[in-house]
């Protein structure tokens, strides 16, 4: 069995941040045009395009969503001969780039992870605790359904994570969860 070498050659990276106005096409675009300039090549040397897209958290209306074959043809990559989407994280582009490439179906495969960060996030995940607090009082006699309180609260506090702003709403929460739950653990 004859196994092909596969490297990567070339890394590019687009403006990142979350309220930067650009469509997940133009992060694909800039990331491309980066990697490419790096690896001193074109489009014209390109023949697979893999990529795995999605959104952090939900998706705000209007999102634009990109799929190989159109982002293929729009960057003006051709002929193409393999395409792909993988997932759940950047590996499944990339081992699917490998395949691509020692199986014979590609020789230079772009691969693509493109992460859209939601437009606002600070607003809503205090609406979110908001809510929470107001569920709190008004069923405090009556059974709630811990499961649901105990995700909201560990996505809440993964938004915390990246954005420190977020850490009064999640102060919040938790004494929402303590005053539910007084004494008893999570699930």
């Amino acid at each position: 069995m004859n196994h092909q070498e596969v490297a990567a050659v070339g890394v590019g990276y687009s403006k990142t941040g979350r309220n930067t106005g650009l469509s997940s096409f133009e992060l694909a675009r800039q990331a491309t045009v980066g990697a490419l300039a790096d690896a001193g090549m074109t489009t014209a040397d390109l023949d697979g395009v893999t990529l795995l897209w999605g959104v952090a958290g939900p998706a705000p209306a209007g999102l634009d969503v990109v799929e190989p074959m159109g982002f293929a043809e729009a960057m003006g990559i051709g002929p193409l001969n393999w395409y792909g989407t993988a997932g759940p994280a950047y590996v499944g582009p990339a081992l699917e780039a490998i395949s691509a490439i020692r199986s014979g179906m590609a020789h230079t495969v772009l691969t693509l992870r493109i992460i859209s960060q939601r437009l606002s996030t600070t607003a809503e995940v205090a609406a979110l605790a908001e809510a929470s607090e107001q569920a709190a009082r008004h069923t405090e006699s009556q059974a709630i359904d811990r499961w649901h309180l105990w995700i909201l609260k560990k996505s809440l506090s993964r938004a915390a994570e990246c954005d420190l702003r977020l850490l009064p709403a999640i102060g919040r929460l938790a004494a929402c969860a303590r005053s539910l739950f007084s004494g008893r653990r999570d699930p």
